[in-house]
């Protein structure tokens, strides 16, 4: 009987292997086309809504994250490190964020600019839009009292001085803000769309 298991072992580990080395061919299953690397990405769920302002799970900001990156994002080891920002700085009161956004565009070749972010974080915080997620953004300036109707968006904490600067004023000290920016609620959203 022992025997039998140590044949059934072997079997399965040399299965195990044929099929390891068949899917390490160039494109195995993947149908592109020669020299060309598919990567597929499995997903929990099917996503509700590719919108950052509408979108709740995991499984769809996986995918929008894929799609848009924020001020901020992570790297392989979970720090955050630069996304949409090159560079920012920290005012010494820890209340006000001036982020540096690099040069990149939409898919559809416009330029992604600090007038993006802050149309999108008025357009999350904007009532109408009903975002589950506009709660997010209450540590800027203003954001819950735009978010409840009490001030118009124009109130909140954020400037765009020029096409790649971003100011961002707190309503009160967030240490781990930088951090915070790596939430697809955070993301902008293409404002000439």
């Amino acid at each position: 009987m022992a025997e039998s298991l140590h044949s059934r072992l072997r079997l399965c580990a040399a299965l195990g292997a044929l099929l390891l080395l068949a899917g390490c061919g160039q494109n195995a299953g993947t149908g592109g086309a020669p020299g060309e690397m598919v990567f597929h990405r499995g997903n929990g769920a099917e996503p509700q809504s590719l919108d950052p302002h509408y979108a709740q799970g995991n499984w769809e900001d996986a995918i929008v994250g894929d799609l848009i990156i924020g001020l901020t994002t992570y790297d392989a080891q979970g720090n955050a490190i630069p996304g949409a920002a090159e560079s920012w700085e920290v005012s010494d009161d820890g209340l006000t964020l001036t982020f540096h956004l690099r040069e990149h565009n939409w898919s559809d070749g416009e330029p992604v600019t600090a007038e993006d972010f802050v149309y999108a974080w008025r357009r999350i915080l904007d009532p109408l839009t009903a975002a589950s997620y506009a709660y997010y953004l209450y540590p800027i300036k203003n954001a819950e009292a735009v978010n409840n109707g009490e001030m118009p968006g124009t109130a909140l904490g954020i400037t765009a001085t020029d096409a790649q600067t971003l100011v961002v004023e707190l309503e009160y000290l967030l240490p781990y803000f930088v951090e915070y920016m790596t939430h697809f609620t955070t993301f902008p959203v293409p404002k000439h769309v």
